[in-house]
């Protein structure tokens, strides 16, 4: 009988994981809720960090995960900088109907056109930049969200255990598109999709 209660146990905690919609299960910083996001961020007056990923298929998204966004540089820099939002769209893994219906929402409103996508948004939503997969690892990674928070007029991040080095020729990056369905409704403000076809120009 004890066997019985001990797999039932295991059952429930891996069915209300799966409702909560989390992501990275290692990590359970990320949010899944839009709203609660945003609440959090005007309340501790931070930024938002939002990854649009597609966690169990978009190759990019998982290495940008294992590469920049489960080491330690980047997690003592989100914990005292930004709030982690996720939105997520899995091919396989089941997902709450109402956590969909945001992302697409999410997807159209701000014309997120490849995965990943990492926004900076404000406590409103308003986009203050955006980043995607480089191929530099979690120092140099935490150095470019820092800068793209600076540009937006916000106060200047110092992040813990990430030493400046002096003279340091930029390192050559790569940034990789990963194609998603077309969507029909327009974007209100940013456009990913034209800031990509500005960049080829």
């Amino acid at each position: 009988m004890t066997k019985i209660y001990a797999l039932y146990a295991v059952v429930v905690a891996v069915c209300c994981g799966l409702s909560l919609g989390t992501t990275y299960a290692a990590d359970d910083t990320w949010l899944t809720d839009f709203e609660e996001a945003k609440r959090i961020s005007a309340d501790k007056g931070k930024p938002i960090l939002a990854d649009f990923t597609g966690s169990d298929w978009c190759g990019y998204c998982i290495k940008l995960d294992k590469e920049v966004f489960s080491k330690q540089e980047f997690k003592d820099f989100a914990k005292e900088n930004v709030v982690l939002f996720v939105a997520d769209f899995p091919r396989k893994k089941p997902q709450p109907e109402k956590i969909a219906r945001q992302n697409v929402t999410l997807q159209r409103k701000y014309g997120i056109r490849g995965f990943p996508t990492i926004l900076i948004l404000d406590d409103n939503g308003k986009v203050l930049g955006h980043a995607g997969y480089e191929r530099i690892g979690p120092v140099k990674y935490v150095e470019k969200l820092k800068k793209i928070i600076g540009d937006s007029g916000m106060e200047p991040i110092v992040a813990k255990h990430v030493e400046p080095k002096a003279e340091i020729k930029p390192a050559k990056t790569e940034t990789v598109e990963v194609a998603v369905e077309k969507q029909t409704t327009s974007s209100e403000g940013f456009s990913l999709g034209k800031w990509f076809s500005d960049l080829f120009k």
